[in-house]
């Protein structure tokens, strides 16, 4: 995947080796021009937060 558009990003996606109907959210907020913060959250198929989450700041490698 390659995002090119300038600007924060949400993405939802589901997984084959997930629990069937769950998904998670990608939030991509840019703190500068060379880094940004990612935080991906889990839901179950009925909306229902699962607690499972991870995320950090990366730098932008050129």
């Amino acid at each position: 995947m390659c995002i090119v558009s300038v600007g924060d990003h949400t993405l939802t996606l589901s997984f084959a080796d997930e629990p069937a109907g769950s998904y998670l959210i990608y939030e991509y907020s840019w703190v500068s021009a060379e880094e940004y913060r990612m935080i991906s959250r889990q839901y179950a198929a009925d909306g229902t937060p699962t607690g499972n989450r991870y995320g950090g700041t990366f730098v932008r490698l050129t």
